[in-house]
């Protein structure tokens, strides 16, 4: 099975450590977001997942349906604009939620950090994220959405994502080291187990739509059946998708 997996910016405000400001999360408008979805659609997916609760997953249909039906216009969230665009250009009758974000009884936040020299480490790693997110920020003005998209879904882009989690674990705190293993590794198993079980028999090419964030994890843990090929759209040309398509028909 082959999966596209689409790591995206937030398009609206979250409750991310990190994100993006308004100005930067509206840059893109429709025609933009038609540009993007064109080129996902030579992928032919014949499912799409995105970030929304699992367990939701009627909300989900009854919102696609009323868009699919009545014309309702888009909101501004990611879900929306990329995943219930591109599944109407395929002429699909869903797309599938797969998301699991929920408390867990123990595990404190980020924020119970009390240590001092913990609470400095930590201080310092956000304000490395800020920077990282000031050149996200002005790939953005450039103002072409797939060479934005592009850049964001790289192998370093990815790496670089997933190295904040990686400096939380050796922070040498232990309320940090628990959040990290025990929610933000186990919610992305989560996420994993729900695709897994989202598979409809046959499929044999979907696309994943998520917070970047979550782009490393998702492609080791899902690659760790051998039976799945994980492709950042960073890595994966108009050309490649067209050329893949026309061997599959």
């Amino acid at each position: 099975m082959e999966i596209l997996l689409l790591g995206t910016i937030h398009l609206e405000e979250t409750t991310d450590m990190v994100q993006l400001n308004k100005e930067a999360r509206n840059k893109f408008d429709e025609e933009q977001f038609e540009i993007l979805t064109d080129d996902l659609a030579f992928f032919q997916p014949e499912q799409i997942f995105v970030e929304y609760p699992y367990k939701m997953q009627e909300q989900l249909d009854a919102q696609y349906k009323d868009f699919s039906l009545n014309g309702r216009p888009l909101q501004r969230n990611e879900i929306y604009q990329i995943g219930f665009r591109l599944a109407s250009k395929l002429g699909q009758k869903k797309i599938y939620a797969v998301d699991w974000n929920e408390e867990i009884s123990g595990i404190k936040g980020l924020e119970a950090i009390t240590d001092e020299q913990s609470v400095t480490a930590l201080q310092k790693l956000l304000q490395k994220t800020t920077v990282k997110m000031q050149t996200v920020s002005s790939k953005i003005q450039t103002g072409n959405i797939v060479e934005f998209f592009k850049f964001i879904n790289t192998a370093e882009q990815n790496l670089q994502d997933h190295q904040l989690y990686v400096d939380l674990m050796l922070l040498q705190d232990e309320v940090a080291f628990e959040w990290v293993a025990n929610y933000w590794y186990y919610r992305n198993l989560k996420i994993v187990q729900n695709i897994r079980k989202s598979i409809e028999q046959g499929t044999q090419k979907a696309v994943i739509i998520y917070g970047a964030g979550h782009n490393y994890l998702l492609q080791q843990m899902l690659q760790d059946d051998p039976q799945i090929t994980v492709t950042p759209y960073g890595e994966y040309t108009v050309q490649e998708i067209a050329h893949c398509s026309k061997k599959n028909l």
